[in-house]
């Protein structure tokens, strides 16, 4: 068996998701259904890799300080480690992702007043015009808030399905991209584990009761089958590939310079660099398989798992 092991990071921030390992820049990432596309890779052959790696990653990351914590996360990161498998002519990917999400906080505490509702919205509305400008840390924290709550709420409507045999579907309504890629976990596509951080502080009995009594509760009780994933030839495998990856470059040049094209120019390039990216690596397992070559062994990931067929 030949395998390779990429690695990529992404960050989910006011609604959308962004690449967060591309130094030259934050590059716009997309949402099929649960999985993240247009984000860049890095090849781990090495454990000394994964210092430079996450180095770059969180120097990209939104942070602020604030009353409680002088680098707070304004978003929520995730590292993957995917690895892409030949055997015997076979191809599978898997994902191995490690997702630090952003506290949730209450305003009064961490920045000495609370943003309303009304003018969370008008500031949401101007920084979706103008994304180049950043948003205030009062609707940071609004957001992150609004996207916790949203993330248990998808948890008991998930629950709930299973319970009753039914299929999980995400909910468009006030969901993010985080909400999307979270949603694969909620449909059966990974394992999931997950580790609530609580302070030891008595001045944060309030939201140390509420982790435990309502977000820890409702997440223990989630159970989802797991969806295994199926092999496919890497001839199959590599037509797809190299399709999706002609198919981004042509939309990237035929791409217009209007306001409204300009506006998703971000994600047809980010779309080019993941597919041509992509179409590289699987290529050079390829060529292994045929040279006998081999990186890394074993046949998957252990712990969560995000288990999704790629061709």
């Amino acid at each position: 068996m030949q395998s390779v092991l990429l690695l990529s990071a992404v960050e989910f921030y006011a609604f959308m998701a962004f690449d967060l390992a591309d130094s030259a820049g934050k590059q716009m990432c997309t949402m099929k259904g649960h999985q993240v596309l247009g984000n860049t890779y890095t090849r781990c052959d090495s454990p000394t890799i994964l210092r430079a790696f996450i180095e770059r990653v969180y120097g990209n990351r939104k942070v602020v300080a604030t009353r409680m914590n002088e680098g707070s996360s304004r978003s929520h990161c995730a590292i993957m480690l995917t690895l892409l498998t030949l055997d015997g002519g076979c191809f599978r990917q898997t994902q191995f992702s490690i997702v630090d999400l952003a506290g949730a906080e209450r305003p009064e505490k961490a920045l000495g007043e609370r943003i309303s509702k009304e003018t969370a919205m008008q500031e949401m509305f101007r920084y979706m015009k103008n994304p180049s400008a950043d948003m205030s840390p009062g609707l940071q924290g609004f957001l992150i808030n609004f996207e916790l709550s949203n993330l248990l709420t998808e948890v008991v409507t998930a629950t709930n399905a299973h319970k009753g045999k039914h299929p999980y579907k995400c909910s468009s309504f006030g969901n993010s991209a985080s909400i999307a890629y979270f949603g694969g976990a909620l449909a059966g596509e990974s394992r999931l584990g997950v580790i609530i951080c609580l302070s030891q502080s008595p001045q944060n009995g309030w939201e140390t009761w509420y982790s435990i009594a309502n977000y820890g509760k409702s997440l223990a009780q989630l159970r989802t089958r797991v969806r295994p994933v199926a092999s496919v030839s890497m001839d199959a495998a590599l037509a797809e590939a190299k399709k999706a990856a002609a198919d981004a470059a042509s939309a990237l040049n035929a791409m217009g310079t209007s306001a409204s094209n300009m506006k998703y120019a971000p994600f047809r390039y980010g779309m080019k660099v993941y597919t041509e990216q992509r179409l590289q690596f699987m290529v050079a397992l390829r060529d292994m398989g045929a040279g006998g070559g081999s990186v890394g062994s074993g046949g998957g990931t252990s712990g969560v798992e995000v288990l999704r067929a790629e061709c």
